[in-house]
């Protein structure tokens, strides 16, 4: 029993990555049906993974209206939601009834527009708040590294508006020409082009190293916390 608990799901695993190791790099037969196999069934296992998510949903939700917890009046709203959407959206679209399918002009689609689109709008202004929050307890300046981050910040964030053109052009026109190198837009695009590109390819390269090493750690049966042990 420890065989088909413990040893057989790792040994899938170990054929599974490296087959598909040998896939990616060699994209002939028979390793190209093999990748084509695998990623249909990686779609059919997201489907199932959908509805797993929407269950929990449900679950979740019917249990907080059942018991009457706090908020329980979202969760009716949140079923009368998902209903009337999925209902509006599965029946498909024909000219005698405008109102169905997910075509312009049809109810799903202006639930889309006008009720999804305006709530994710406003969760985005609100997030703005928490940012500025955040920003000013990380630019607190009490070390140099600090230091460096709220000028430097300061600096893109005034260069990217009207008014720091403005300030620049101030400084070049009225002040000097010699001045041209401190001008706020200039310092902004070279800090865009130059550091922030550095920086996130140095963050991609040790997301990509990380991924390799866990890949690596799954397929040689390291990693076992999928199959649900410590």
């Amino acid at each position: 029993m420890s065989f088909f608990k413990r040893r057989l799901p790792l040994l899938i695993v170990l054929f599974t990555g490296i087959v598909m190791m040998i896939s990616y790099y060699v994209p002939h037969k028979p390793f190209s049906q093999f990748w084509d196999g695998a990623n249909k069934w990686y779609m059919l296992i997201a489907g199932f993974t959908m509805v797993l998510g929407v269950v929990s949903l449900v679950r979740n939700h019917y249990r907080k209206i059942r018991q009457g917890k706090q908020g329980f009046g979202y969760s009716i709203v949140m079923f009368i939601a998902m209903i009337v959407t999925a209902v509006f959206g599965v029946i498909p679209h024909s000219e005698s009834s405008p109102i169905w399918g997910n075509r312009s002009g049809s109810v799903f689609m202006w639930i889309f527009d006008y009720i999804n689109t305006a709530a994710a709008g406003t969760v985005y202004s609100l997030l703005a708040f928490y940012i500025a929050s955040a920003a000013y307890r990380a630019f607190r300046v009490r070390t140099l590294d600090a230091t460096i981050m709220l000028i430097t910040a300061l600096i893109v964030m005034i260069g990217r508006v009207p008014y720091g053109e403005m300030f620049s052009d101030f400084l070049t026109n009225s002040i000097g020409k010699g001045l041209v190198f401190l001008r706020l837009d200039n310092l902004t695009s070279f800090f865009l082009n130059y550091p922030v590109v550095a920086t996130r390819r140095a963050i991609t390269l040790g997301l990509g190293l990380a991924t390799i090493s866990t890949s690596l750690r799954v397929i040689l049966g390291i990693e076992k916390t999928y199959m649900g042990g410590d």
